[in-house]
């Protein structure tokens, strides 16, 4: 993933800027935090709905989660990147589009597969150059240069069963992982992908008829008729995980959700509610985490909440400890540890 803004973007700095971003895009806003793996300034994860602001001075690229950015014009296309003051050398010859409106003109452009943007100066009409310029190989000058950008959509994991191939009448399951590369004519990694990716590529009776898919490495290959590039981004495969009440006193119940998830479908305890308003947690059905050591005794380091399986046991391996087994918890591991997550549903190691 990456770490900074791309060319056309500038990074979003304030953490009321970072939650109204993550509000626009359909998702939620955690907390401010400072972490060294994460990207820097706003990201959100790629395997839930929950976002945060880094305030780190350098943070790290991190493919669980992506960087949020700023459009330096709000009149820049969606799919396109803004080059100010650039030209890329149109010759007139490529006219999909007479006129000034850059949305008209990025859908004629998104028309013509040899297309790669346009260019303005002072508001007069748009000329198009081809796919050989992409913004970087162009001139410095007074015109602004809109380029199209790869749009990035995320693998889903998927099962079918091919009526056609190697797998015809086998039930046979696609991860989301980006690791298939079976069905690629030159061994290129793929993934089937969110439906609301732009992508005309479909799957046929070989795999999932209809499925959209993408290539990790964005290329389009001669028999897609995509005219712009689609990068398939590798999600972790989807497995469940039990999580339980640690106190038998306030809750008692038990369920099996997502590991991509960061709250339970169930409320788990009035007290639970009342967590949620007095100490703002993401959801009163926010997961917390319980880390135990080698003999079972529990804690909560650094009172971690709203966190998916990944992070849960990521964040207690980064401790020297472990998830808790089911038994654990239901034991009472980690109870009175002084987070106030007594009334809280906790991740366990036990698969379900």
């Amino acid at each position: 993933m990456f770490n900074e803004c791309p060319l056309g973007t500038t990074m979003i700095t304030t953490e009321e800027e970072c939650g109204i971003a993550l509000q626009s895009i359909g998702m939620y806003y955690q907390r401010n935090t400072s972490e060294d793996y994460s990207p820097k300034g706003c990201y959100h994860f790629l395997n839930h709905h929950g976002g945060r602001f880094n305030t780190h001075p350098t943070g790290a690229a991190w493919n669980n989660a992506l960087v949020i950015c700023r459009s330096d014009s709000a009149t820049t296309p969606r799919g396109y990147t803004k080059f100010a003051g650039t030209n890329c050398h149109s010759d007139g010859t490529m006219l999909p589009y007479v006129g000034t409106d850059l949305a008209e003109g990025a859908a004629a452009c998104d028309a013509m597969n040899e297309c790669g943007g346009f260019q303005q100066i002072s508001g007069g009409n748009l000329q198009f150059f081809p796919t050989d310029y992409d913004g970087t190989n162009c001139v410095s000058n007074n015109w602004d240069a809109y380029v199209k950008a790869p749009e990035h959509c995320a693998c889903v994991q998927k099962m079918c069963t091919p009526t056609v191939g190697i797998d015809a009448g086998q039930q046979t399951f696609y991860p989301s992982d980006g690791s298939l590369t079976k069905l690629s004519p030159n061994g290129e990694h793929w993934c089937f992908v969110e439906d609301s990716c732009g992508t005309t590529n479909l799957g046929n009776d070989h795999s999932c008829p209809g499925a959209k898919f993408a290539f990790v490495d964005c290329h389009i290959p001669s028999y897609q008729s995509d005219s712009r590039q689609y990068c398939a981004i590798p999600q972790k495969p989807v497995f469940s995980h039990s999580v339980a009440c640690r106190n038998s006193d306030r809750c008692t119940i038990s369920e099996c959700v997502s590991d991509n998830a960061t709250e339970s479908t169930q409320l788990a305890s009035a007290q639970a509610q009342t967590e949620y308003e007095n100490k703002g947690y993401p959801s009163p059905k926010s997961l917390a985490t319980t880390c135990c050591d080698s003999n079972g005794i529990g804690s909560s380091p650094d009172c971690r909440v709203g966190q998916t399986w990944y992070e849960a046991n990521d964040h207690c391996s980064a401790n020297g400890l472990q998830l808790c087994s089911l038994s654990g918890i239901t034991g009472g591991a980690g109870n009175f540890s002084g987070c106030g997550f007594d009334a809280l549903l906790h991740w366990t190691n036990d698969a379900c």
